[in-house]
């Protein structure tokens, strides 16, 4: 029962940043062919430098996002390892009276 509830909490966790990743890769390239439009209307190269940053600024915090993710993933398990531990010892005290 725990290791399905880890398996689907894993699965799940996998397909949100699955789609999170999908979302910002979809912004960026938005964002660079809105660049290529640009450059290529009015070759603004301020508005180039500012499109640049944002992109980067989305990549960031999509690494940022994932290691959040990850950690608080690390985090559950964590718990549900320990929760499971006090199950487990519980039990073993109730079998041995």
């Amino acid at each position: 029962l725990i290791v399905a509830k880890l398996r689907d909490l894993d699965t799940r966790t996998s397909d949100r940043l699955e789609e999170e990743k999908e979302t910002t890769e979809l912004k960026y390239r938005e964002l660079k062919e809105e660049l290529h439009l640009a450059a290529r209307d009015d070759g603004d190269k301020r508005f180039q430098d500012y499109i640049l940053e944002e992109m980067a600024a989305l990549k960031n915090g999509l690494v940022v996002e994932s290691q959040l993710r990850e950690r608080a993933d690390d985090d559950i398990v964590n718990a549900l390892n320990h929760y499971t531990k006090a199950i487990q010892d519980a039990l073993r005290v109730v079998n041995s009276a």
